[in-house]
């Protein structure tokens, strides 16, 4: 698919999702020297909406396992308030990550199966 270029007519919603890895470092190969999810992450939600036709209050960010992760990292991240809402499917929610508890409101949904035994 071809690429549009930004146009204050056309408005478009996007999804962050599949980042590489979360750098949380609870599974092999996450801890990745050098390698800033966040700040990527970052930089491309701002950069898509400059250079696209992307409506910046349609930018949400998604992803399941690990990446659900991430996504929850992101939320309560400095910059995660460049996303309307995130969405995590049977998410890698570590209990001993320190994030600061409510200190950011956001829109999340998590879903994930009772018969879980892996996540």
């Amino acid at each position: 698919m071809e690429a549009r270029p930004r146009s204050s007519t056309t408005t478009h919603a996007t999804a962050l999702t599949r980042t590489a890895s979360t750098n949380l470092g609870k599974a092999r190969g996450m801890q990745v020297q050098g390698v800033n999810d966040l700040q990527f992450t970052t930089d491309l939600s701002s950069h898509l909406p400059q250079t696209y036709c992307i409506d910046q209050d349609h930018i949400f960010a998604s992803d399941k396992s690990n990446g659900g992760g991430f996504v929850n990292l992101l939320a309560w991240s400095d910059t995660g308030d460049a996303f309307v809402a995130f969405a995590m499917t049977s998410a890698a929610l570590y209990p001993d990550t320190k994030l600061d508890a409510c200190s950011r409101k956001h829109d999340i949904i998590e879903s994930h199966g009772t018969n879980d035994t892996v996540i």
